[in-house]
């Protein structure tokens, strides 16, 4: 399931790149990138055995955008994604009685792929945008944090590498000058991946989820 939606993405890039990069140089260029950072929310969803609460995150990376109608275009991404979760832990003594709480926040580090389908929602120099798509991500660390400071590394074997969902957002292109612009966009990701696996997969099955307020640049080629 996995390979094949990384298989089906790339191909669409392929076709893309292909289209966008054999038109006329005469005609206006319908190509742009651009860089983007955001801070955002993760947490995990699903069955779950404890309560786990969003921990401060941040994304950021790099975007190419090809118009393929007037209010219709194609982008894809880059990103550097750091997901997770935070909860609260319970330290009791000897006896068994409660003595205090200490807050943990978990981190998983991606490397992500979107690919996204961007929809103008109206034909003024100011437009108001929505993105649909879907991303395949690549995990590459994973530790955890305290609240009095320690760190720790947490092995990276007892989860799955690849993660996968669907990507929906609400933005805003501002345009600065003839080919830049800005952009301030507020987008959910929502992962269908399991997390877990081994005896961890068997008890519980979560999954990815996040939310973010991405600002941006984008220059038209």
């Amino acid at each position: 399931m996995n390979k094949k939606a990384i298989f089906h993405q790339l191909i669409i890039v392929l076709l893309v790149s292909n289209f966008a990069f054999g038109q006329d140089s005469k005609e206006e260029s319908k190509l742009s990138v651009g860089l983007y950072g955001a801070p955002s929310e993760a947490t995990w969803w699903g069955n779950q055995m404890f309560t786990r609460n969003y921990r401060l995150s941040f994304i950021g990376g790099f975007a190419a955008q090809y118009k393929v109608r007037p209010r219709f275009s194609l982008r894809i991404e880059a990103n550097y994604e750091r997901k997770g979760f935070s909860y609260v832990s319970s330290s009791v003594d000897v006896n068994g009685n409660a003595i205090g709480t200490t807050n943990q926040s978990v981190y998983f580090d991606y490397i992500t792929l979107p690919l996204l389908a961007k929809f103008d929602l109206n034909k003024n120099k100011v437009k108001f945008y929505t993105n649909v798509g879907m991303y395949t991500g690549f995990l590459i660390r994973c530790g955890q944090t305290q609240s009095v400071g320690q760190q720790s590394q947490i092995d990276p074997s007892n989860y799955t590498r690849v993660d996968y969902g669907l990507i929906g957002g609400l933005g805003l292109d501002i345009p600065i000058k003839q080919h830049l612009a800005f952009s301030l966009e507020a987008r959910e990701n929502l992962g269908f991946g399991t997390i877990t696996k081994g005896q961890a997969h068997d008890i519980e099955q979560p999954k990815n989820q996040s939310i973010a307020l991405m600002f941006g640049v984008r220059y038209k080629l």
